[in-house]
């Protein structure tokens, strides 16, 4: 069996680091709020090129808390592409604002000209969402001034790739991650300090002014993203590596996104019109793949790649074998 994610194997590569870690802060007494939980938020927001980081329980809970603390008006609409995990959109929701889908580019990222049609009197802000593990178009800061809306990314897959110029970004250390927490943690990283300040407050359960919730990561999750941030260089280049044997073999038999510079390739996606018949045969031949996203969409673009869209197995822990062997089923295709 060829997995999609080796979370079996990944693990095994840094158990006993992980349990030592964990196991010397739980032996005194501290399961949350541990100094690992501070020293990981430095490192975090070094790597991500910020001054300040936030951990929270999951992505969705950094991205929900961080909206509803920019107290936006009652009646504000934020942009959001269509084309992205259905997370981004509830956050929106749950933060109390409306989203307002826009269509995708051929990079999977919004499509600032449709944006641009988006915009009324009540648009406040953008979510940039960078899909695949690339980063964000360079002109997304200026575009946001001209308009006059603030911008917040969610990088949820894309840490270790640049990150924009925002007034907050999101990270995800779930399972599919290359620095996963082996659970669901997540975290806010900013150059503002009152941005880190509330969300600070925010993610345990908040005061007078702003609302909060109960969203606190644990020493084992910590623990586990200590030793990943030390890794995650290694698991980067082994995604590439992996990526770059696909371009290889298949350019000429399928299409893939326009992928830009500095990508991480979180996610592989290959495009063909026979999507489903392809994952199927891939699937008799056990070897696993994900669909990104498998849902309605309304706008065109992001309806089209819906359908011709299969992410391949690109763990870090996939091995050179895998990839040969999915890489011939594909040629067979």
């Amino acid at each position: 069996m060829v997995r999609f994610i080796n979370l079996d194997r990944h693990w095994s590569a840094v158990r006993e680091q992980v349990q030592s870690l964990a196991d010397a802060s739980l032996s005194a007494g501290l399961c949350q709020n541990s100094p690992i939980v501070e020293e990981i938020e430095g490192r975090i927001a070094k790597r991500a090129g910020k001054k300040y980081c936030v951990t929270f329980a999951c992505g969705t809970d950094a991205l929900t808390q961080g909206l509803r603390n920019l107290k936006l008006s009652p009646r504000a609409e934020v942009l959001v592409p269509e084309y992205t995990y259905i997370a981004t959109i509830n956050a929106v929701k749950l933060a109390g604002y409306t989203p307002v889908l826009c269509d995708v580019d051929d990079s999977y990222h919004i499509d600032l000209d449709a944006a641009d049609a988006k915009i009324t009197a009540n648009t406040q802000a953008i979510i940039y969402v960078t899909l695949l593990g690339q980063p964000a178009r360079s002109d997304i800061t200026e575009w946001c001034k001209k308009n006059n809306l603030t911008l917040v990314e969610d990088a949820a897959q894309s840490f270790g790739a640049p990150i924009a110029d925002s007034k907050f970004s999101i990270l995800s250390f779930s399972p599919s991650k290359p620095c996963t927490s082996f659970g669901s943690a997540g975290a806010l990283v900013t150059d503002y300090l009152d941005v880190a300040n509330k969300a600070q407050q925010t993610r345990l359960h908040g005061n007078a002014d702003y609302l909060g919730i109960n969203s606190m990561i644990s020493t084992t999750e910590a623990s586990a993203i200590q030793i990943n941030l030390g890794l995650l260089d290694q698991h980067l280049a082994r995604r590439k590596q992996i990526a770059y044997e696909y371009f290889r073999e298949l350019t000429g038999k399928f299409t893939f996104p326009r992928y830009l510079k500095d990508c991480t390739y979180s996610k592989f996606v290959i495009q063909t019109d026979e999507r489903d018949m392809l994952k199927a045969r891939l699937n008799v031949n056990n070897i696993q793949t994900g669909i990104h996203y498998n849902r309605q969409f309304t706008q065109p673009n992001s309806s089209r790649l819906s359908k011709i869209s299969l992410t391949l197995p690109n763990c870090s822990y996939t091995t050179d074998e895998e990839v040969e062997r999915t890489i011939t089923c594909l040629k067979e295709f």
